[in-house]
């Protein structure tokens, strides 16, 4: 039942990992279509729940995440390539979670009936 658990919390973090992508890309697409050197009025998050308005003064790059505090600016052709590599390794991933999670449950229910047996001993 504990591996159930952590497999499904793992499962949510993974699809909100793949809708941030997913979104992130979108976003790069419509930076594509802008005209002009810059962009006003964005909203920019300041952390959870929390916005500015912003200008976005260099919109063909963007600043990428390599993890330890490494940000790398890249083109957003190329920055979108590699976050729809990443998102494919995360729904690789998903697809992987899902199957443990699938066999678990599948293994829970061939058990209930002898669960259910060992319970009614121990009423009786």
């Amino acid at each position: 039942m504990e591996q159930q658990k952590v497999f499904s919390e793992q499962l949510i973090l993974i699809n909100q990992a793949i809708e941030d992508s997913m979104t992130t890309e979108k976003v790069i697409e419509e930076l594509k279509k802008q005209k002009g050197d810059g962009i006003k009025n964005v909203l920019a998050p300041l952390g959870k729940e929390s916005f500015v308005f912003a200008e976005i003064k260099e919109k063909d790059k963007i600043l990428v995440d390599f993890g330890a505090g490494v940000l790398v600016k890249k083109p957003l052709g190329e920055a979108k390539k590699i976050l729809e590599s990443r998102r494919n390794e995360l729904e690789r991933n998903s697809k992987e979670v899902t199957i443990r999670l699938e066999r678990i449950n599948s293994e829970l229910v061939k058990m209930e009936p002898e669960i259910q047996k060992i319970l009614g001993q121990e009423k009786g």
